[in-house]
């Protein structure tokens, strides 16, 4: 992936940042595979890590590998299992659609935010509740948020 992937989406554990660490995949490699892989900073690539503090265990990590063409999307606290689906919508629209070409970063993860609104009501409340509520989110533009966050070259 990280040779000829343009866009790489991790959901899962980040196992308290063993889940994907480089050194202990690595470690798993003989010096023959290792050769083999090659972080392409000529490419640009959208990696998403949807990870509960992805931020803190993964972005130096790979920021050191790949120092350019990599944009690094990460989440600051939990990622929700109930909010995988509307996060890989979320990501999808903006790497696949015309509309997601001339969209800032900050919009964005806004975007997938706002994505992850209905998961996050049937989630959280009683069933009888959840078309007021999500509503009422709507209106304010109040979504969830897991501090998600990016690093751009």
């Amino acid at each position: 992936a990280w040779q000829n992937g343009d866009v790489i989406y991790f959901g899962g554990h980040s196992g308290d940042g063993q889940s994907l660490s480089l050194e202990n995949m690595l470690s798993t490699l003989d010096s023959l595979d290792l050769d083999e892989i090659h972080f392409d900073n000529g490419k640009t690539q959208v990696a998403l890590f949807d990870s509960c503090s992805s931020y803190a265990h993964y972005q130096d990590m790979y920021v050191k590998r790949k120092t350019r063409g990599l944009h690094l999307v990460t989440f600051g606290l939990v990622s929700l299992f109930e909010y995988a689906q509307a996060t890989m919508e979320g990501l999808l629209d903006l790497v696949l659609t015309r509309a997601g070409k001339n969209k800032k970063w900050a919009g964005a993860l806004r975007g997938i935010e706002q994505k992850q609104l209905p998961a996050h009501v049937k989630a959280f409340y009683e069933p009888t509740e959840q078309e007021a509520i999500l509503e009422q989110y709507q209106q304010v533009q109040a979504y969830p948020s897991s501090l998600m966050n990016v690093w751009v070259p």
